[in-house]
């Protein structure tokens, strides 16, 4: 278990007033800097280089590449429903409650950050073929020493929607997503995020807030270098219900995961599966909470997280927690820690295999689980299981 002394420094992640830059590249040391909207660029849809997993979904695809106070938009001429986009005014606030990092972090951000991308959906569609894919390519490709990124997403009354965030960064990297399901709004994602070798200071906050009768279910991919932060929260209304799993592989560097589910309506369901592959000299903190408010009755949440040791070296404290104000609630909480298992590895080599691909199917089981509830035929289970295994490959023997 882990105290709060060993939480990374949240100066890691502010850089000198002088050496700072707005979102579009200009310094932020002018205050307040001139408030330039981001320039949104509708580009044509068949000069997009797609993924391979991609191209089976052309007829609703939305695809933005982000970097450096642009938005480049590529929209399939047959996307069903329609998008509105939007460049306005970002006010910082902290995501966790009572977070040091996050209080730290308002007063800079809002130097760094004056606008947040803002997208609207509205389409009536519920079969897959009427739902928007919205991709998000966030500073991919980019070469540049800083990058900030406030992004908002509105998913309106009864509209279906999936995301692939695909989060790349810089040197110093802060970017916000913020996704809003209005009443009996569905949306679905896979979240990619892919340290560079660059990357020294890495923040990354997600909010997701569920209105009443709404569905929230992702798939989370990390592959964090240097020192990474990720807060997450998530808000829960009646009846609605949220799942998530999540994979971190690292070899190096620090990485903080503090994610937190929140009920402040009766009959919700909320449940984080998080897991963890850790080797060499990597340092992980998970940070969990399930916050159940005195109106949230009847609600159901769970969080678990199971981490896997490939080295002596390597660290994880783990310290899930429950806040519960009400009780007529079912809640668990859980962690775990282990190496790779002795006799597992002893009757896989007793049936042919040799060490390195013994420790590769162990592996590879413990993080395609996360996976294992999507359909085979569906583009997270395909994307999302060529990212897992590139990630995995890059972890050092």
């Amino acid at each position: 278990m882990t105290d709060y002394h060993r939480r990374l420094n949240h100066e890691i992640f502010l850089l000198p007033p002088e050496d700072a830059l707005t979102f579009d590249g200009k310094s932020a040391a002018e205050k307040p800097p001139a408030l330039s909207p981001w320039k949104i660029c509708y580009r044509e849809f068949s000069t997009l280089d797609l993924a391979p997993e991609l191209k089976e979904d052309l007829g609703r695809l939305l695809v933005l590449e982000i970097a450096a106070g642009v938005v480049n938009v590529y929209e399939s001429p047959t996307l069903p429903g329609q998008v509105s986009f939007q460049s306005s005014p970002f006010k910082s606030e902290g995501v966790i409650p009572g977070s040091e990092i996050d209080t730290s972090l308002e007063q800079r951000l809002v130097w760094s950050s004056p606008h947040e991308i803002r997208v609207s959906f509205h389409s009536q569609g519920s079969q897959v073929q009427d739902t928007p894919l919205c991709v998000v390519y966030n500073h991919r490709d980019a070469p540049l020493t800083q990058a900030y990124v406030p992004l908002q997403f509105t998913v309106e009354e009864d509209n279906h929607v999936e995301f692939i965030f695909d989060d790349a960064g810089a040197a110093h990297t802060y970017f916000r997503n913020e996704v809003i399901l209005k009443e009996r709004a569905q949306a679905s994602a896979l979240w990619i995020v892919r340290g560079k070798e660059e990357s020294r200071a890495t923040l990354i906050e997600r909010i997701v807030t569920l209105a009443p009768h709404s569905t929230w279910s992702d798939v989370q991919l990390f592959a964090p270098h240097g020192k990474t932060r990720i807060s997450s929260r998530v808000t829960l209304d009646t009846h609605s219900n949220s799942r998530h799993g999540a994979v971190v592989f690292a070899d190096h560097g620090e990485f903080e995961y503090e994610p937190l589910q929140e009920h402040v309506g009766p009959k919700g369901y909320s449940d984080l599966k998080l897991k963890m592959i850790l080797n060499k000299k990597a340092r992980a903190n998970f940070l969990g909470m399930v916050r159940i408010s005195k109106e949230a009755s009847g609600c159901e949440a769970f969080q678990e997280n199971k981490n896997l040791l490939l080295s002596h070296t390597a660290r994880v404290d783990s310290l899930p927690r429950l806040e519960i104000y009400q009780n007529d609630v079912v809640c668990k909480h859980g962690s775990a820690t282990e190496e790779l298992d002795k006799k597992q590895m002893y009757y896989l080599e007793s049936r042919g295999f040799n060490a390195q691909e013994t420790k590769k199917i162990l592996i590879d089981c413990f993080a395609q689980d996360v996976l294992g509830h999507l359909n085979e035929d569906h583009v997270f289970f395909k994307m999302g299981s060529r990212v897992a295994n590139e990630m995995l490959s890059r972890l050092s023997p």
